[in-house]
């Protein structure tokens, strides 16, 4: 097997990374949604953390497939290494995140999103959407302020099920899908060999 072969067995094993990546922002939703449906108290904490861990990942298997896209001619170490630095730039900051992905803020109808401290007990972001209705606003709640609660940087002692962050995760998990399909396509067309 040629070193070229090799190079493009390995930028596969990349893209299969990433598409772990994209079904772990599934299962996320996939599990949060069920805690949703149990409307079990006990499940509150859960189904916080879980909508908050999937819009992260699924908007950043987004960005990682554009790398992985854009970078094919590249080292696989490369690629690795700038998917890695540049998800880990991002952090749990949903605004940055979702301003580096800004076709699916656009697919999603978000306007804006605010980092909100009410009051010094709830720390969340707050997605401004636009529906037929109007606007409405969708409550996300900061990754650290669900797992540490009163020791976050930002104390958050409110949680809750919303219907609203439900089915706004469902349309995440949809559009993510939908636009890396689009950006493979589109990167499969312009190589297609002609014959």
């Amino acid at each position: 097997m040629s070193y070229r072969n090799n190079q493009n067995n390995g930028r596969c094993h990349v893209v299969g990374k990433v598409y772990g990546l994209v079904m772990k922002g599934t299962y996320f939703v996939r599990t949060a949604k069920f805690l949703y449906e149990t409307r079990n108290p006990d499940y509150w904490h859960a189904f916080n953390l879980l909508a908050s861990q999937a819009l992260e990942i699924l908007p950043k298997s987004i960005i990682a497939t554009d790398i992985c896209l854009k970078e094919n001619s590249k080292s696989i170490q490369f690629i690795r290494d700038t998917i890695y630095k540049e998800l880990n730039s991002l952090g749990h900051r949903f605004d940055d995140i979702f301003e580096r992905t800004p076709e699916l803020k656009e697919r999603l109808h978000i306007l804006h999103i605010k980092r909100s401290n009410m009051s010094g007990f709830v720390d969340e972001f707050v997605f401004t959407i636009k529906n037929e209705k109007g606007n409405k606003d969708v409550r996300i709640k900061n990754l650290e302020g669900i797992r540490y609660g009163a020791f976050a940087r930002k104390e958050d002692y409110l949680v809750y099920y919303s219907k609203d962050v439900a089915d706004f995760l469902s349309n995440v998990m949809e559009q993510t899908k939908n636009i890396q399909l689009d950006m493979i396509n589109k990167f499969d067309h312009k190589f297609k060999i002609q014959p």
